[in-house]
């Protein structure tokens, strides 16, 4: 269940959340996450970059996982 709440924001958390396709649902994962000052991990607050960088370094150079990743960096 959600609740609406109205809450007075800085303009640059305003233009923040202009960015975000799902306000409500980025303003709540902040929070919680602030709240419990990183104690809980969401793999998606990762980003994708970082992840695949991180994968990389799990394969063989030689493997096509490795090769694979390393064109889906290099498009970024």
């Amino acid at each position: 269940m959600r609740i609406t709440r109205a809450y007075t924001i800085t303009p640059e958390v305003k233009r923040i959340l202009d960015t975000k396709p799902n306000k409500s649902d980025y303003v709540c994962r902040a929070v919680c996450k602030l709240h419990t000052q990183g104690e809980h991990f969401e793999l998606r607050d990762v980003p994708t970059k970082q992840l695949l960088v991180a994968l990389t370094t799990r394969y063989d150079q030689d493997s096509m996982e490795y090769k694979l990743i390393s064109n889906i960096l290099a498009m970024k």
